[in-house]
């Protein structure tokens, strides 16, 4: 008896937390580029063909096909913002690589000069020199190639779907068994 109130309860919350609707944003028009993640089917991208206010249907990038999620069932659905390179980003990054592995790179193969008495500036800058050069030379190598390999576009993702909430979900297992979710979502 004890378990069966508890099952009842656990049902009744579950459909308590499950009444909160999932709506499309309104930017979830026919032509949009959307990425959507449910518990089951797992992910989908591509575009929009229909959206309605339970059924999403879209025309998949990879198989060529459509499919249709269902609203309620969501668990993420992400929206893109457009296509962007990442070169100045790539350029960045190989600047800072290559300084940092060309000023290492002096550093460790400086060899202090022997200087003639009365010889001024024989061992100038010194390592410092050596290891200003490296990082020189280094880092302008990094930022082309940082550049190249940054020049490929990119996809960014803005996510529309789940707002912040809670959930709690009830699912039915197939050894007749119950499990209980919750989550917290920013």
């Amino acid at each position: 008896m004890r378990r069966l109130g508890s099952v009842v309860m656990l049902a009744l919350l579950a459909a308590s937390a499950g009444a909160q609707q999932v709506t499309l944003p309104p930017e979830v028009q026919p032509g949009a580029r959307v990425r959507a993640t449910t518990p089951g089917a797992g992910s989908v991208t591509g575009r929009v063909v229909a959206a309605n206010g339970d059924t999403l249907q879209v025309a998949r990038d990879v198989e060529r096909d459509t499919v249709k999620v269902a609203v309620s069932r969501l668990a993420t659905l992400d929206l893109s913002t457009g296509r962007h390179t990442r070169r100045w980003t790539g350029a960045a990054y190989g600047l800072l690589a290559g300084a940092t592995l060309g000023a290492v790179i002096g550093a460790a193969t400086y060899r202090k000069q022997t200087c003639a008495p009365g010889q001024w500036f024989c061992d100038y800058p010194g390592q410092t020199g050596d290891m200003a050069a490296g990082a020189v030379l280094l880092g302008a190598v990094g930022t082309v190639v940082g550049a190249i390999v940054g020049a490929g576009t990119a996809e960014t993702w803005r996510r529309v779907v789940p707002p912040a909430s809670a959930q709690l979900r009830l699912d039915a297992r197939n050894a007749g068994g119950l499990a209980l979710g919750a989550s917290l979502r920013f």
